[in-house]
């Protein structure tokens, strides 16, 4: 719906989570995919962002989950507090393994 990034291709067979699909590395490199909807506020206009200190924080309720050592699970805030976390796609190689594959 928000069309983000503007130069990808969106057709009518693209689906991209609800609130949209965060992309990124763990440490040793491994290709993660998580919604970037808040899982507390439950609104897919509100988005998690990678903050200065490499967490994911909601800008709303301002809970923080990290992406790149704990599977977005929850390390501060409301989502910590009610054991939420981000959720997570399964990644692996398209079917040529050229591209990443995304699927739920």
């Amino acid at each position: 719906e928000k069309r983000i990034p503007a130069s990808y291709p969106f057709t009518a067979d693209t689906y991209t989570g609800f609130g949209g699909v965060m992309l990124c590395t763990d440490y040793n490199g491994a290709p993660h995919a998580y919604d970037l909807a808040c899982p507390v506020e439950r609104s897919r206009d509100v988005r998690v962002a990678i903050n200065s200190d490499l967490l994911a924080e909601c800008p709303k309720c301002h809970s923080l989950y990290d992406v790149f050592a704990l599977d977005g699970g929850a390390v501060g805030g409301a989502a910590a507090r009610d054991h939420y976390g981000l959720t997570v796609y399964r990644t692996g190689p398209g079917p040529q393994g050229e591209y990443l594959t995304v699927t739920y």
